[in-house]
């Protein structure tokens, strides 16, 4: 049984992991390029009151948003920050604790290896 929950720990991303999304519901191209090419950190888990306690969305943090993207970035009073976009599971591409393995995975997008 235990390499079950090895395997349940792999598919989960937690707090504190790094993080690349594609929003699906975006018609900005530029919005979806700043997400699909830089890397995001899950700063908190977000539960929906309708969902009986199950997950809803991630609550990523980004660093270095265009002026012109700040927009589209929510701001949490609660947390001091302005920086913070909401992601449902099914919209990350990829995640992992390291955050220079997913900068290998931007560089493999970037240049289709």
């Amino acid at each position: 049984m235990k390499y079950i929950k090895l395997y349940e720990k792999l598919k989960k991303p937690k707090i504190g992991d790094y993080i690349i999304c594609k929003e699906e519901n975006i018609n900005d191209e530029a919005l979806t390029n700043f997400l699909l090419s830089n890397i995001g950190q899950i700063y908190k888990f977000n539960y929906g009151s309708y969902n009986l306690g199950k997950l809803y969305a991630y609550v990523v943090e980004y660093n270095n948003i265009p002026k012109d993207l700040e927009i589209n970035f929510r701001e949490y009073p609660e947390y001091d920050k302005n920086n913070l976009i909401t992601i449902l599971p099914k919209e990350i591409v990829a995640f992992s604790q390291n955050k220079e393995d997913l900068g290998i995975y931007i560089n493999k997008m970037k240049y289709n290896l």
